[in-house]
């Protein structure tokens, strides 16, 4: 029988505790000659706008859910959260032309505020739609071709989706 040192568990458990009492990394570092933002490089913080892109902004308990993707796996709860909020901030932020970084200095590495928010803002009402649905009502593709057959009924459910640019009303009409 293998036995194994229980010593492994308890670094886990200090580390964990340890990375609660961890300051948080500076807004703007440079590590290796490449810029961090809040602990973030280059590579995580493309992974976390795609995350963003996929899935509309991360919920309260995202830090458990689908958003810790490969790239984002090694942060703290503490850094993402500080991350989401900055990131926030960023995207509030009024523009001024040709500015190649934000108010703190962070650079804005061609991120387009208009197409994120606009995803952001389809991302929640899709989410909105899921949570407030009947579960015994037909959603999905099935929903959408029932309505397209039935003359298209559900104006809303069809706006939303024009919006999104999952459907196109000229198609509809053929």
């Amino acid at each position: 029988m293998l036995c194994f040192p229980l010593k492994g568990r308890r670094q886990s458990r200090r580390q964990l505790r340890n990375e609660k009492d961890k300051p948080l990394p500076p807004l703007l570092a440079r590590v290796g000659g490449n810029l961090e933002v809040l602990g973030f490089n280059t590579r995580q913080r493309k992974a976390f706008l795609n995350a963003v892109m996929r899935w509309g902004m991360p919920s309260q308990d995202a830090f458990s859910s689908q958003w810790l993707v490969r790239d984002l796996r090694g942060k703290t709860e503490k850094e993402f959260k500080a991350y989401v909020s900055l990131f926030m901030r960023h995207l509030c932020e009024p523009v001024a032309d040709g500015a190649e970084t934000f108010a703190d200095g962070v650079p804005r590495e061609g991120l387009c505020r208009q197409p994120v928010l606009t995803r952001i803002g389809v991302m929640s009402l899709v989410k909105k739609k899921v949570r407030t649905e009947p579960p015994d009502r037909v959603s999905g593709p099935q929903r959408i071709a029932r309505s397209l057959e039935a003359g298209l009924r559900n104006r809303q459910d069809l706006e939303l989706l024009s919006e999104s640019g999952l459907f196109e009303p000229a198609a509809a009409a053929i």
